[in-house]
């Protein structure tokens, strides 16, 4: 079971919940056991983000949650134990998870299929933008990750900058990328050698006009 946590500046834990039990309080007993055979690593939580303001459709510090093996984000608001909304794919084993704005939501879906191979469902992933004004999901950066041939299969994540374009990092392959509804930006890869490049994990861009170098 995998568990969500608030620890103090100082290092003491102020709360802990299963993320199983706030399944069940919620009434998705169906989703955590009635999917398929029981894995050993049933849910797979990847990433949680917190609401930093409150807006008409989140309060401050609810909870973005992702958990992979469900194929499943959820918000939840701890003050209440209540899962204030929740879907299932059509991204699947997502990773990275975030709000954009006042009411969008990113989705980082690797679209993989969990077998010997992690056979890939469109070739390549996807980053889905859900409205909660309109309720809407679309995906609007089909046509670069697809041209750029973005496919990690673990691990992954996406960030989607004030103008619109999206920063993606290609964990698998060591690749980071920035791209626009169409085409490729830039990209940069760690090389190791010829035949090797570096794994990445969580790499941000950043504003150099918040920082003091």
């Amino acid at each position: 079971d995998d568990a969500l946590a608030q620890v103090s500046a100082n290092g003491k834990l102020l709360q802990q919940k299963s993320i199983s039990k706030i399944l069940l309080d919620n009434g998705y007993r169906g989703l955590l056991f009635g999917i398929g055979p029981m894995e050993r690593d049933p849910l797979h939580l990847n990433d949680i983000q917190p609401a930093l303001k409150t807006t008409n459709h989140w309060q401050k510090d609810d909870l973005l949650v992702s958990i992979r093996n469900k194929s499943t984000v959820f918000l939840y608001r701890p003050s209440t134990n209540k899962i204030i909304w929740l879907q299932t794919g059509p991204w699947l084993n997502q990773h990275d998870v975030d709000f954009i704005d006042d009411h969008r939501i990113s989705i980082f879906g690797n679209n993989i299929i969990r077998n010997k191979n992690y056979d890939f469902i469109d070739g390549h992933n996807e980053v889905y933008v859900f409205d909660f004004k309109t309720n809407e999901l679309t995906t609007p950066y089909t046509t670069f990750l697809k041209n750029a041939k973005v496919k990690t299969m673990t691990g992954g994540r996406s960030e989607i900058l004030p103008n619109g374009d999206v920063f993606i990092e290609e964990t698998d392959f060591g690749r980071m990328l920035r791209g626009n509804t169409k085409n490729t930006i830039w990209q940069y890869v760690e090389r190791v050698d010829k035949q090797s490049a570096a794994v990445l994990g969580w790499s941000s861009l950043i504003d150099p006009a918040k920082f003091k170098f």
